[in-house]
């Protein structure tokens, strides 16, 4: 039934909230891409270079290249690793958590119209969008 789902829904939302990640998995992955991050550029030089002479391989645009590629990769994988830690603790009030009071008031109505009509769920809204303009 429909409370059964709803059940198994808290069920899993609490699962998530309360299962950590190991710090040192954390640490370990931080150190492991700053470590990519900084030997990333010489493999990439290596593959400008394509085995020319040095004096080719500090050309300009082989320097400009290698900076702009290492660049874009770095931001790539700090981006992925800062996802990851948003994604770590998805309940909360910061900007980029599930907004748990707006699905809460939502399934509230959902219940009121189930329970007592319409006619109160609307009258229930309509109280919460003057409080909410008052404060």
């Amino acid at each position: 039934s429909h409370f059964d789902r709803l059940l198994e829904a808290v069920v899993g939302a609490h699962k998530v909230a309360s299962t950590p990640i190991p710090f040192p998995y954390t640490q370990l992955l931080s150190w492991l891409v700053n470590v990519f991050i900084g030997t990333m550029p010489l493999a990439v030089a290596g593959a400008y270079a394509g085995g020319e002479s040095a004096e080719s391989a500090l050309s300009p645009i082989t320097i400009i290249s290698v900076c702009f590629t290492s660049i874009m990769i770095a931001l790539a994988l700090l981006g992925i690793n800062e996802t990851a830690a948003e994604l770590e603790a998805p309940f909360g009030f910061d900007p980029n958590d599930i907004p748990l009071g707006r699905l809460g008031e939502g399934m509230e109505v959902d219940i009121a119209v189930l329970l007592r009509g319409r006619a109160f769920a609307k009258a229930l809204v309509t109280s919460r969008t003057k409080g909410a303009a008052a404060v």
